[in-house]
């Protein structure tokens, strides 16, 4: 198995892309908010939406995300605030997976585990709030660990989402359609090999 490496493979509706974390992914997600909150006038909020972005992009340079995927075009006419990232996860033993899961509780989110056939699969989901002018900024974020390859020197794989909304309004049709492609896509996570 010497000199075999891997890729991940998700499956995206059509109107994707997938970019590095770099700054024409961001500037995907900035355009893709902007559209989506332009009808709330408040340019205080979308000044604080934007800061958001490039703080969470920072933050996937810093943790060596291997790729960030953002809607590229609108669906009837509405732009999408959200984003799925794949990063390397944060650990590679079983104690170490252990303890991220405890760290994930301890914040307050949800996190459930569940077999697919012998590997351990590990979803969270938690919401955050932000102030931002008059209009507060929330996000649902929604992860999930899979193993990496039997064999293999790889760490497992994050596959991260998020959506931005205005706070107060999580339930609306919009995040919960977000939230549910989201799971959808992550349901399709495979290893390949690349020789």
């Amino acid at each position: 198995m010497s000199g075999t490496s891997y890729e991940y493979s998700l499956i995206f509706p059509p109107g994707w892309g997938r970019f590095r974390p770099n700054q024409e992914a961001e500037r995907h997600v900035v355009h893709n908010l902007t559209e989506a909150f332009a009808a709330s006038g408040d340019m205080r909020a979308l000044t604080r939406f934007r800061a958001l972005v490039h703080t969470s992009f920072e933050e996937l340079r810093r943790r060596g995300a291997v790729a960030v995927h953002v809607p590229t075009e609108t669906v009837e006419g509405v732009a999408l605030p959200a984003s799925v990232s794949v990063l390397p996860a944060p650990f590679r033993s079983e104690e170490d997976a252990a303890r991220f899961e405890a760290a994930l509780t301890a914040r307050g989110a949800t996190v459930k585990v569940g077999e697919e056939g012998t590997a351990r699969i590990v979803r969270w989901e938690e919401r955050t709030d932000h102030a931002a002018g008059e209009q507060g900024v929330s996000a649902l974020s929604v992860g999930y660990v899979f193993p990496a390859p039997d064999g293999s020197r790889l760490r497992p794989a994050v596959v991260a989402g998020s959506i931005l909304y205005p706070t107060g309004d999580e339930e609306n049709e919009l995040t919960r359609s977000l939230l549910a492609l989201i799971d959808a896509v992550a349901g399709t996570f495979t290893w390949r090999r690349s020789e």
